[in-house]
């Protein structure tokens, strides 16, 4: 996962040009995940347990969606 926080302080702040920088070097390592169909409560508790402030959303496919779909 590549956030712009993760552009602004691993790209920018340390000095690399993000016009030249891979995003390899830049991403988020070990992305936290949860499902569409959990309840908020236990998204939080994963939240909580990881330390993250984000959470990738996928179905039971493993994919992501739009939540429209």
């Amino acid at each position: 996962m590549l956030t712009d926080r993760d552009i602004a302080i691993r790209a920018v702040a340390e000095g690399c040009n993000p016009k030249i920088a891979m995003v390899s070097e830049m991403m988020s390592p070990g992305v936290i995940t949860c499902y569409d169909d959990q309840d908020i409560t236990a998204a939080a508790e994963i939240m909580k347990e990881k330390k993250v402030r984000r959470l990738v959303v996928l179905n039971h496919n493993e994919q992501m969606g739009d939540k429209d779909e």
